[in-house]
């Protein structure tokens, strides 16, 4: 019946199904090996190369100078200027990532005591040289060709995956497995680099266009704090634990989180498959408009609920399932984890309507606040609780983040009572199923 009355409706629950499958297959591979990873090599030295891959991504977000958006809007507009646009971008990245890898070396250098921990961050920040030839992933976006980054990614997965089940054949130690990490960077990279060669055609053309570089940079600015701002509200907590509690309680905490960002990937899902039904639902009137948002606030955290509840009964089993015993102080810290899951599922919805609407400053400015909270309550919660505060401290900043800022801008202010509405299960399960039955569905 719901098919007949709703073939739109069929094909988003198609779609989302096929999407969800690809993504759960590739994130379930990746969790697995993480977690015999964990295993291996215990909370310590699990701790200390999770401190290694949060500084990566930290600086990383900053070698990429906020450019990508920039870049692939002029090969976009001005397809023309191919060589001089991917060759000013190869410049400007391949420099980034060159003076991120000695800044990070000089930050560690200066920070962090252990030498093995240090070794590790050096070892896996080696990636940052290889920063400039996303400079191919930019091109294939532009020309909706992202399927050939796929496959090299993919590639690079299986192949640095085959690594990872070897070194752990082999009983290998920490450096081995921070290796493979920056080495399915450079992996990457390669085969990328090989199918632009195959599908477009020599680099030789390209160069460096100053004019270019000093305008893209002007530009690219706001996008650049966006993106620190974004990683800070997402890692910071890993690197103010390591220095705070120690790469033990830095193990503890990134076995929980990888649990409990197991399903981060569905929000993605869901927005692919209904963005398109919100922008044409826009053009219908107010009401409908609405009604829709509505709805879609009342799946994300009817979905999100149904993943929390059940992970918080189980959390204490899953641990040691997955872990071992070593890890049962994870416990509690995924119990809280879990539930920021809430606020990523409505926060993810409300995002959509943002860029709908065009309020894009407001979500800056709403990450940048929960970072700055989330660097303040770590550094309040860490010593006293360990991976339990920092744990305590991004449900908290989540929450502010993706649903709480809502109501201190009055163009989302409806929003953030739809949202808050949203979190009443009871109802919000009934609208869902009378939309489901009863409710036209724009094609």
């Amino acid at each position: 019946m719901v098919q007949e009355r709703h073939p739109y409706l069929q094909r988003i629950v198609s779609n989302i199904g096929w999407l969800t499958v690809d993504r759960a297959v590739r994130i379930g591979l990746g969790v697995l090996i993480t977690v015999a990873i964990a295993r291996h090599l215990g909370p310590e030295d699990f701790g200390k190369l999770n401190y290694g891959m949060a500084m990566l991504a930290l600086i990383g977000v900053c070698a990429s100078l906020g450019l990508d958006q920039v870049v692939q809007r002029d090969l976009i507009k001005t397809p023309e200027g191919r060589d001089r646009f991917l060759g000013t971008c190869m410049s400007l990245k391949t420099l980034a990532g060159i003076a991120g890898y000695f800044f990070l070396v000089l930050i560690v250098q200066e920070t962090v005591p252990d030498p093995t921990t240090r070794a590790t961050c050096f070892i896996v920040g080696l990636a940052l040289f290889v920063n400039g030839s996303f400079t191919f992933d930019n091109w294939f976006q532009s020309q909706t060709q992202a399927k050939y980054s796929v496959y090299a990614q993919n590639a690079a997965f299986i192949g640095a995956t085959v690594a990872r089940i070897v070194l752990l054949y082999l009983g290998a130690g920490l450096l081995a497995f921070a290796w493979c990490v920056s080495g399915e960077y450079v992996a990457a990279i390669i085969l990328v680099l090989i199918l632009f060669r195959i599908v477009v055609g020599p680099i030789t053309t390209w160069r460096f266009d100053l004019a270019i570089a000093r305008r893209w940079l002007s530009e690219s600015w706001p996008l650049l704090l966006s993106g620190v701002a974004i990683i800070v509200y997402t890692r910071i907590d890993q690197i103010m634990l390591a220095h705070l509690a120690g790469e033990r309680a830095l193990g503890i905490y990134s076995a929980a989180v990888k649990v409990s960002e197991v399903s981060y990937f569905v929000p993605g899902i869901l927005a692919t498959s209904l963005f398109p039904s919100i922008v044409r639902t826009r053009e219908l009137g107010t009401e409908a408009y609405s009604i829709r948002r509505q709805h879609y606030f009342d799946l994300s955290v009817v979905l999100a609920v149904a993943i929390a509840l059940p992970t918080t009964l189980l959390a204490g089993p899953i641990i040691h399932l997955l872990y071992g015993y070593k890890y049962t102080e994870a416990t509690p810290i995924l119990c809280a984890l879990v539930w920021a899951t809430l606020f990523v599922f409505t926060g993810g919805a409300r995002q959509q309507y943002l860029i709908a609407e065009g309020h894009m400053k407001f979500s800056f400015a709403a990450t940048l606040a929960a970072a700055i909270l989330n660097v303040v309550l770590n550094i309040f919660l860490i010593p006293r609780y360990e991976g339990f505060g920092a744990a305590i401290a991004t449900l908290i900043s989540y929450g502010l983040s993706a649903m709480f800022s809502s109501f201190f801008y009055k163009p989302t202010r409806l929003m953030g009572w739809e949202q808050l509405k949203s979190f009443d299960l009871f109802n919000a399960s009934r609208r869902l199923l009378g939309y489901a039955r009863n409710a036209p569905l724009a094609s």
